[in-house]
């Protein structure tokens, strides 16, 4: 297979979407009214929430597939204890979605409009007073962007019905396809559509000050030449 460049540069670089861990006086967000759905193993009802909720029949793969109605506005419950830090941007323990703040979704709207949709919820404090504004986000674009031949220590394995995918642990050989993400700046790859990737124009974005709370950007792989 073909070897990369280490010292491309930054405009060509591809970066993967990581969530923060709560820390110490971090509020918590609990949803109180999830989907459920009937557990045959277990005879009971559970919170259910494939990224979606909708199962995309296409690729196997129920992440970034956007939103079905839901039978009820979902309602999240802070969590605030004394002298707590501020809420996160961008909150990520959802199975896939996402709860943002107002700020991070105009900043992800103003830069790929199209790679998002959200859906509005409630907010409340543990005392009942109504929280701040935040809506449940998913992205939708999934793309056949990584180039497995040229992507030194990248495999798909086989693994009865799917197939998955393992990208490779040296960042600098792992090589998207320029050609096929084109303008956008957000997107999930077909072959393993649980994580999100951006390029440096996102990056820098999300990075900018004041930052968004809660999610960073590590450099994952280069676009090809």
């Amino acid at each position: 297979m073909a070897k990369r460049d280490s010292g491309a540069s930054r405009s060509d670089r591809i970066f993967v979407w990581a969530n923060a861990e709560y820390s110490a006086g971090q509020p918590r967000l609990e949803w109180i009214n999830p989907p459920r759905q009937w557990s045959e193993d277990l005879h009971i009802e559970r919170p259910y929430l494939p990224a979606g909720p909708l199962f995309d029949a296409q690729d196997g793969s129920d992440y970034g597939t956007g939103f079905a109605p839901f039978a009820e506005t979902p309602v999240f419950v802070v969590d605030r204890p004394l002298g707590a830090k501020p809420l996160f941007d961008i909150t990520g323990r959802f199975r896939g979605v996402f709860l943002v703040s107002e700020r991070a979704k105009d900043v992800l709207e103003k830069l790929d409009l199209d790679a998002f949709v959200f859906v509005d919820v409630e907010t409340s404090l543990a005392n009942g007073e109504q929280g701040p504004r935040h809506w449940l986000g998913d992205l939708v674009r999934k793309l056949d962007a990584f180039d497995l031949e040229k992507s030194e220590g990248a495999r798909i394995d086989q693994v009865a019905p799917l197939m998955r995918f393992s990208i490779s642990p040296r960042y600098d050989r792992n090589v998207f396809r320029r050609d096929v993400i084109g303008s956008a700046h957000f997107f999930r790859l077909k072959s393993s559509a649980a994580a999100i990737y951006c390029d440096d124009v996102a990056r820098a974005a999300l990075h900018a000050a004041p930052k968004l709370r809660g999610i960073s950007c590590s450099h994952v792989g280069t676009l090809d030449a």
